[in-house]
Formats: structure tokens, sequence, C-alpha cells
């Protein structure tokens, strides 16, 4: 049954938690996330699991409690998706693939700590240049799903305006990185990704990066060697645009699947230096119709076939933030109240973010129920179809179902609880009793005795 896996999953990240009243609130919040409708906040939990309006304060304390270990919930997040995935994990010559990715979310919330102003560079005409809000990077793990793959997300984090750590917004997604102790991997990116303080970074973590290059970026051929003059030998040598190598002749054509189709691929191959990286860089240079790209690969021994297949898997991570975000609502966040004196709401809101972390807790907890969701359709993907009440157009075969689909499913298991296994006996106790805390504030003494 998909709720014993669910249930495991969740004792599984029961040792991020100080307290076992911790934990419950923790079960809660996920369960909220996963069967709510509307996207309103924490109070959309409440309304989903129909609990009490005592409730509510409880659980927007629990997202500022000092029992909750963030640090450790992730860790715990990712090695129980890696146990649990360990023979659809996407390898690449032995190493895991991650994917990395910015997003920004929108906010209107005039006294909210880390909202700024931001561009979003988008070819979307419905995005607008400028926003307010918040600017977050995400790392997600690469997962085999069959005839297709899956971005599963591990961590996402705000990383401008409430972060204090020193240096630029890009190197901060190192932050991810060492907080998921990711060695030994592949790690994909967009181009604005590929930066030489990044590149470094990884590297000396046994990482190696493969982006996209933008198309004004120059290289350098080896130096030739030494004429026998005094004087330090030259490290590099002739430098050259690297749109100049589409010109000419030097292509080869190949067959590849991209994206669920095969098409022809016209590419070449340099291996050349950057002054910014320190280190021998495999560039590709493909033409696919019309187009035409640059990728990179900080490991050489990679083919040219293997970068341009790794990096097509990159924009899997699109499809995971859209479930983040209309799914399981992931930014609809916010913990104070119009009761909180607004000349002290400011620094409430800070010791909210910074101290508390209780919009990064909010996050995970999207990141975990979204998750737990992928990992289901994968386990369960034939029980999900079978009890899934929702009519829909078509169920193509040998595809597993969206997290949609997975909410619809847990939702009409959750109806009755009775039918829930025994391992879901003290969350159900604890859920019944906070259902009934308002209807026994409202009965007559003679009525409770009753």
């Amino acid at each position: 049954m998909i709720w014993i896996t669910w249930i495991d999953l969740v004792w599984k990240l029961r040792p991020a938690f100080s307290r076992q009243n911790s934990f419950l609130w923790f079960t809660v919040s996920l369960i909220g996330f996963t069967t709510r409708i509307d996207h309103l906040g924490i109070s959309s939990i409440i309304r989903s699991l129909e609990l009490g309006n005592k409730s509510y304060e409880c659980l927007r304390q629990f997202f500022r409690s000092s029992s909750v270990d963030l640090g450790k919930l992730t860790i715990l997040w990712k090695k129980t998706v890696e146990v649990i995935l360990k023979d659809n994990l996407c390898l690449f010559k032995g190493k895991k693939v991650y994917l990395i990715d910015g997003i920004k979310a929108a906010k209107e919330g005039r006294r909210m700590a880390g909202v700024k102003w931001l561009f979003q560079d988008s070819q979307n005409n419905s995005k607008a240049n400028y926003i307010f809000g918040h600017s977050c990077q995400a790392l997600h793990l690469l997962i085999n799903e069959g005839r297709s793959y899956l971005a599963l997300p591990l961590i996402i984090r705000i990383h401008e305006g409430i972060n204090n750590r020193r240096g630029s917004l890009i190197k901060r997604i190192l932050d991810l990185a060492l907080a998921l102790q990711i060695k030994d991997s592949y790690i994909v990116g967009d181009a604005y990704y590929w930066a030489g303080e990044l590149t470094q970074d990884l590297r000396s973590l046994g990482n190696h990066l493969i982006s996209r290059v933008k198309m004004r970026a120059v290289a350098y051929f080896p130096a030739s060697p030494g004429t026998g003059k005094v004087g330090r030998p030259k490290k590099y040598g002739e430098k050259k645009k690297l749109k100049n190598f589409f010109k000419g002749e030097g292509f080869v054509e190949a067959m590849i699947e991209l994206y669920g189709k095969c098409g022809p691929v016209h590419y070449k191959e340099r291996i050349l230096l950057c002054k910014n990286h320190q280190c021998p860089i495999k560039y590709v240079f493909v033409r696919i119709g019309g187009s035409k790209c640059i990728f990179a690969s900080t490991d050489i021994t990679l083919s040219a076939i293997e970068v341009i297949k790794l990096y097509s898997h990159r924009f899997k991570i699109e499809f995971s933030f859209k479930e983040f975000v209309h799914d399981f609502g992931g930014f609809c966040y916010r913990f104070w109240s119009k009761s909180i004196d607004k000349s002290r709401k400011r620094d409430a809101i800070k010791r909210c973010v910074v101290v508390e972390g209780a919009y990064h807790l909010h996050l995970q907890i999207a990141v975990i129920a979204q998750g737990m969701a992928n990992i289901l359709a994968i386990k369960h993907s034939e029980e999900i179809w079978r009890i899934h009440s929702s009519w829909m157009r078509t169920i193509r075969p040998g595809l597993i179902p969206s997290a949609a689909v997975v909410k619809i499913a847990i939702r009409e298991g959750l109806r009755d609880f009775s039918r829930l296994p025994l391992s879901w006996s003290i969350i159900i106790k604890f859920i019944k009793e906070r259902r009934n805390i308002d209807q026994m504030a409202q009965m007559s003494p003679l009525e409770m005795a009753s």
C-alpha cells in the first residue's frame, strides 16, 4: 500500500526532531501539503485535515521551533532518497548527477524580510521583467524512472537578502553542495553557473560541472613548447572567441535521443584552457537544426555525446519547479499576523527568517512532500493509477503518474483513518485530538458528562 511506504519514509526523518510533539506537527504539515486543495498559507493545512482553530497557533509555532534541526533533516532526506531509489539513480561513469538552478518567487509583503527588487531574464511573455520577491536556489537529484528522467528535489534555500555569507550569489550554490555532503558527482547547471569561482570549489570536492557557455566567451589554446628564452614559460597560447569555432568544417553528425525524440545533431569538440577556471575544459559546439549551442565540462574524459545528453537532462528541473509552485505551494509562506505591533513587526519577521528559519523549514517540508510524491509515483505507479478517482483524458502506459495524480490518490486514502496501517496509530490519535479541541470547548458541562 502507498500509505505504508509513505509513513515509512516519514519515520526515517524522526531523528531530526528533538521532541516527539514537533515530529507529529511535522507529519501533520506533510499530510497537509500533500492533501490540501488551496495554497493560502498554513491555514490551508488546518482546513485540509479539519483541525480546530487552536491548532493554527500551534502549527505556526512549530515552524519557529528550536526542536527542529533543519540541517539534519536535509541530510536525512538526501540519504533516504538515495537508499529508497538506489536502483533508479542516474549514474554516469558510476557518479550521481545533480541539477542546480535558481527560481524567483514574487512577494508583496512590504515588511517581509529578504524581499528584493529582482530581474527576471525569461522569454516567457507572462513574466514581468522586474518583481519584488525572494531569490532562491535549489539542488535536485536526477532519477531514472524507466522511459524518462525525473528531477527529485533535495534542498531549496533563499539566497538573497537573508543570507549573511559573503561572496557572490553564484558561489552560494556551494553551500547547498556542502549541506548535502555532495562529493565525486556531476553537477549540471545553465550558463549562469559557468563561473571559475564555482568550478574551482566544486573540483576541490571531486565534483565536475557541466554547463552551457555564452557565445561571447573566449578560451585559449595550450601554449607552444618553450623557445629557450629566459623567464617563466607561457601557460596560455592563442586567444580565440568560442563562437568562431562554428565556422569551417570538422563537425560530426550523430543521431542522439534528446527530450524523448531522436534526431540528427552536428557537433565538434575541443579541449581548451580558460583563465577563470584554471583547468583544461572540454568545449562541445553543437548545431541542432538552426540553433547553435556551446556546452562545457570540467571532466575532459567525457565524450561529446555524453556532455550533450547530460545537459539535456537539466530541463527536468523546470518541471520540478512547476510542481513545487503549483501543486505543493512551496512559496506560500507567511508567519506573522496583524496583531504584531508594527514598530516591532520587522524585527519579528527577521527573527522568524534568520534565527528560527521558518521560511526555510516551510520550503524544506514542501520539498520533502513533493519528493515523497515522486517516490510513490515510481514505487506504486499501478496502484496509484488504480485508486485515483479523477478523470483524465489520456493515461499513457509506461509513464509514472504526475505529482497531481499522486495527491489525488493520497487524498482518497486519508478520508477514512481507520483503514490506515497500525504504524499510523500515534499520528491518527494526534490528529483526532486536535479535531475535537474546539468541539469540547463549546460543549456544556452536562454534555461533557454525558
